[in-house]
């Protein structure tokens, strides 16, 4: 669409550029400082009032109930498949932490590579849900 048609046409230069982003600059800037409505979540006016430190966390993940969810973790349609909480529900033997370049051993006590053997020592006194030893 051309400018004869009624298209708009913008060409940015050094001027609007500038101008540009200062708009978009105090925008932010006012978005930021906005005041909370009284009684709006995170107000000090608000039931809860403000966050604080060793607050509570209220977490969802979007799941089917069954018969069409599951609870078989280890076949696609379980309930928290794919979901952050699956740790909580199936713990790992350990996990790596890139920023120390270590493993981080959760059920696991050590593990080594061996050829193409991997061995995992599991931690004593492991027990299924039911009380009894694993």
């Amino acid at each position: 669409m051309t400018e004869a048609q009624g298209g708009i046409r913008y060409t940015p230069t050094r001027r609007r550029v500038l101008r540009d982003s200062m708009f978009a600059t105090l925008g932010l800037v006012a978005a930021a400082c906005q005041a909370t409505l009284p009684g709006a979540s995170g107000s000090p006016g608000a039931s809860g009032g403000t966050a604080t430190k060793g607050g509570e966390f209220h977490g969802a993940w979007p799941y089917d109930l069954p018969p069409k969810g599951h609870y078989n973790y280890f076949a696609t349609g379980a309930i928290l498949s794919g979901s952050p909480y699956t740790d909580l529900f199936i713990p790992s033997l350990a996990v790596y932490r890139w920023a120390d370049a270590k493993w981080d051993y959760w059920l696991a006590e050590s593990s080594k590579l061996e050829g193409n053997d991997y061995t995992v020592k599991l931690r004593p006194n492991l027990k299924w849900d039911d009380g009894t030893a694993f």
